[in-house]
């Protein structure tokens, strides 16, 4: 763990630490804490190319009647930012196993900042689904608040209505594939302003979710959805078919 290493560091009387990324082409990621233990000292991690780049310095540097000399900045501005509109590479994928459905069905942050129970101000680093999670709980919260007659379906269906497909693969660098991102990352503010619902009657979900199907000639589907205007005005609505990677 993360923790183990930076303590190790400190106990050793360390002023900080830089680890290297162990994955070849990976980008950097904010690492997590446990124990009860946490570190005083800072803590960093560069790319498995960086790092390899600094041990053959230092590897010159150790030679007999070397004059080289390592020197490392660390400079604040150059920094991965914890919110962007790229996965990240621990984010899971789908189809579900058993039934091949959309999987994930929507997406939040997943490398961010957090506030720190009972502290008052206090925040730190999240990651992973113990992070994305509780973002999409907090923002079915909100809209039950705004919504008090809203069902479980009608939260669902807001959310992933109105979630941002504008999202950036991090392995192709094009947009990110569905069994990645699902219906795209919540934004609770878009949901809460749309007068619009649409959902899928034929299993009550948000989501149009074929699973497999193994066919050697045409095949027809058909999916009923269900539109619900939530304001008195009328709206007309224009539809317009988008293909996107699996």
């Amino acid at each position: 763990p993360f923790t183990t290493k930076v303590l190790n560091v400190e106990n050793a009387g360390g002023i900080g630490v830089i680890i290297g990324n162990n994955v070849p082409g990976e980008k950097p990621f904010a690492g997590g804490f446990s124990g009860d233990v946490y570190p005083i000292i800072p803590g960093y991690m560069i790319s498995a190319e960086d790092a390899t780049q600094i041990k053959l310095e230092l590897v010159k540097e150790i030679l007999p009647n070397s004059t080289n000399e390592v020197t490392v900045i660390l400079d604040p501005s150059n920094k991965l930012k914890l919110a962007s509109n790229e996965t990240t590479s621990t984010s899971a994928r789908g189809p579900d196993m058993s039934f091949n459905g959309i999987k994930p069905e929507i997406g939040a942050p997943g490398q961010s900042l957090s506030a720190v129970a009972g502290s008052g101000d206090g925040e730190q680093y999240f990651g992973g689904t113990s992070g994305a999670g509780p973002m999409v709980a907090g923002a079915a919260a909100l809209i039950k608040q705004s919504c008090p007659y809203c069902t479980p379906l009608q939260i669902k269906t807001l959310l992933m209505n109105t979630a941002d497909r504008n999202t950036i693969s991090d392995t192709t660098g094009i947009s990110a594939e569905i069994s990645r991102i699902g219906a795209g990352i919540v934004r609770v503010d878009k949901a809460l302003a749309t007068p619009i619902l649409a959902y899928s009657p034929d299993d009550n979900q948000p989501s149009l979710s074929l699973g497999l199907v193994d066919a050697a000639d045409d095949v027809f589907i058909s999916r009923k959805i269900i539109i619900t205007n939530r304001q008195k005005e009328t709206l007309e609505l224009a539809v317009t078919p988008t293909f996107r990677l699996k």
